[in-house]
């Protein structure tokens, strides 16, 4: 989305991504009903034999391509989760001067490092991450139906029915598939819950730690009134100049805006 925008994205899924996904699994499925041997990768057998090179080529590009926009997707969420309050403060470094949505962030780049080397040197090859891949997007599915239903009734307005009837589908189909996946939790699927719960632990932490801050300082909340009868009395130290005080919080009380004792101290 930071790169492309949606219209791009939009059309390569319809008229590319999409219909190929579509040939990918019927074909395997046919495949299947065929009683053809199906041991190993049954995807490299939708080819000709000639052709099963050049397939590998293409799967490990695509696999590039793919890896980058998790990534991406990756920092644009920490990005998000600061914003919103759930994560600390990081550094970001914006590589774009026109792309608001390209940037880099070093904390989550080397994070995603350790933890990709972890899987691979931990489950050795890649099917045995067949139960752990399962587990992480059959739930991604069920969120995003869940999500699906909020941006409908908040962002789209829809009627509570038809925002029920249309993601409801979805989440049928999607909890069925999560049902399915959870005989393999034991198989490795522990290792994707293990992670969300982690790093949701991290952010619940700290969004709690911050909202208890907030509240600390709120309690310490300062009357515009209050302040200018100690600007007047010149109970406040005062310094040539003015400053400005940044801060993402909006408060107010009967006498007007409220300050923090940080910035009456500071008051100039």
């Amino acid at each position: 989305m930071g790169h492309f925008g949606p219209k791009p994205i939009r059309l390569s899924w319809s008229l590319i991504v999409f219909p190929a996904l579509i040939l990918n699994y019927v074909g395997q499925a046919a495949i299947v009903i065929a009683a053809a041997p199906t041991e190993g990768n049954i995807f490299y057998r939708l080819c000709p034999q000639p052709l099963l090179t050049p397939m590998i080529v293409l799967a490990t590009i695509a696999t590039v391509i793919a890896s980058q926009s998790i990534i991406t997707g990756a920092y644009s969420m920490t990005r998000q989760a600061m914003q919103l309050g759930w994560l600390p403060r990081m550094k970001i470094t914006q590589t774009s001067e026109e792309g608001y949505g390209q940037i880099y962030v070093g904390v989550v780049n080397w994070l995603l490092m350790i933890v990709t080397l972890g899987l691979t040197i931990g489950f050795g090859k890649s099917d045995h991450l067949a139960a752990a891949y399962g587990i992480a997007v059959s739930a991604t599915m069920l969120m995003t139906s869940v999500l699906l239903f909020i941006a409908m009734r908040e962002v789209w307005n829809w009627p509570v029915w038809a925002a029920g009837v249309a993601a409801g589908l979805f989440v049928i189909i999607d909890g069925a598939f999560l049902a399915a996946n959870l005989a393999k939790v034991i198989e490795g699927g522990w290792v994707p819950l293990l992670l969300a719960s982690l790093v949701y632990g991290v952010m619940w932490i700290w969004h709690r730690g911050a909202v208890e801050v907030q509240r600390s300082v709120e309690a310490e909340l300062t009357p515009l009134s209050s302040l200018l009868e100690k600007l007047r009395a010149g109970e406040v130290a005062r310094v040539p100049g003015t400053a400005v005080f940044f801060t993402p919080r909006q408060g107010s009380d009967a006498a007007g805006p409220g300050f923090s004792r940080a910035s009456e101290q500071g008051a100039a």
